[in-house]
């Protein structure tokens, strides 16, 4: 696909950056060599002169796009029934962007989706706009989502991930789970490691060669063979929660993957039509005032009417 000749002003996110940087994460494909010879021919130009590629961008440039052939393959997009996802925004300025992710929309495009929540909030954006993924959630996951809209948030972001015992991210989440809960509140310590057994998807299994993954349950409701559990996660692994639910015995209803069949029966009896876990709070540091910042998703109408038919 080749594109047209364009002028682009220079978005707040790259300021600062590198003009080799900037056209790098604009055009996603393009071999560096291929970036640096335009720069250099001088059909890439910066306020209408010649530039250097390390050349550092400031507030109001304007940079001259050459035509230029990104890729063979159309770039991933969302569907056009794609759900509205800024009208999902819970907290917005010029560093973050969290949203109430729906339940049924992947994170991003691949193995076979058209497209997910980055690729539709950039199709939003004007080019050169910086938005970058800090973490992730399952599919069938609702909730608090977080987006950088700076390179220096998402560095941020990502280190307070690594170290949530340091003024970190705290994620907690709700997830109704099958089984008589005769425990207290219950830190799980179970380290986690990635498997992909022939013919199936990726999963997260207990084994002493995992990473370690530490979860803490607590109880808020108990039904006849199921509990409502607030779960703070103190590690990122994949499928964290819904490893460690099916491992000490009690499995995240309507989980298809690691979940109880007839567990999952009943609940469909009830409505339940998903995986029943909601990412219910994001709380932080802020990337720019260093103030500690929450952040709340309300459970899904879909949800409630499940708990509602369980009492």
């Amino acid at each position: 696909m080749t594109s047209r000749t364009q002028q682009v002003e220079v978005s707040r996110s790259g300021v600062g950056q590198r003009l080799d940087n900037y056209l790098l994460r604009m055009w996603k494909g393009v071999p560096r060599s291929h970036v640096y010879r335009l720069i250099r021919e001088g059909q890439v130009r910066v306020n209408g002169s010649r530039s250097r590629v390390h050349r550092k961008l400031a507030t109001g440039d304007i940079i001259r796009l050459p035509p230029i052939r990104t890729a063979a393959k159309e770039p991933t997009s969302p569907p056009e029934e794609f759900p509205a996802l800024r009208e999902c925004t819970l907290y917005e300025d010029d560093s973050l962007l969290i949203i109430n992710k729906p339940s049924g929309v992947a994170v991003h495009g691949g193995s076979g989706l058209r497209g997910g929540v980055i690729e539709a909030l950039r199709k939003e954006c004007s080019p050169g706009t910086y938005l970058e993924l800090v973490h992730r959630l399952d599919r069938e996951t609702s909730g608090c989502l977080m987006l950088a809209k700076d390179p220096a948030a998402l560095r941020f972001l990502h280190k307070s991930l690594r170290n949530p015992s340091s003024n970190g991210i705290q994620k907690k989440y709700l997830s109704l789970l099958v089984g008589d809960w005769v425990h207290g509140p219950r830190d799980i310590d179970l380290s986690l490691e990635t498997v992909r057994p022939t013919n199936e998807s990726r999963r997260s299994v207990v084994t002493g060669k995992g990473r370690q993954a530490n979860s803490r349950f607590v109880p808020i409701q108990h039904f006849d063979e199921y509990v409502l559990v607030e779960i703070e996660l103190r590690t990122g692994r994949m499928h964290q929660i819904r490893a460690h639910a099916a491992a000490i015995g009690y499995p995240v209803g309507g989980d298809r993957k690691y979940g109880s069949r007839a567990g999952n029966r009943r609940l469909r009896q009830v409505g339940l039509k998903r995986l029943f876990l909601h990412a219910v709070e994001l709380e932080l540091k802020h990337p720019q005032t260093g103030q500690r910042l929450a952040v709340k998703a309300a459970m899904p109408d879909e949800l409630t009417e499940v708990l509602m038919g369980l009492s």
